[in-house]
């Protein structure tokens, strides 16, 4: 299962993932490379080398990303929902929603 009861919820995949699309956004750089935006992640969640990469594996599965020789490129569409649903992940997993767990 990928989400568990047990962890703090800024250690998910799903915030994590948010934080990574958050700052390829941010960027107005195409593509960032992948230890800049392992070094932006850890700068306000310290997480492992290993964490960041399931976080970018659990991105790229969706769609979300992509690899391109090391850099990773965002292909989310850049849209209102977007930014909606980075803030409502961000938001609910910092409030200890655990609704979704099944």
């Amino acid at each position: 299962m990928i989400i568990g009861k047990d962890i703090h919820p800024e250690r998910e995949i799903y915030y994590l993932g948010a934080l990574v699309l958050d700052i390829l956004q941010k960027s107005p750089e195409k593509e960032l490379d992948f230890f800049y935006i392992y070094q932006k992640v850890n700068e306000s969640e310290k997480i492992s080398i290993k964490l960041f990469i399931l976080t970018l594996d659990w991105l790229f599965i969706l769609g979300a990303i992509i690899n391109n020789k090391g850099n990773i490129k965002n292909v989310f569409k850049k849209s209102q929902y977007r930014k909606q649903w980075i803030n409502n992940k961000r938001n609910s997993f910092l409030q200890g929603d655990k609704s979704y767990c099944g």
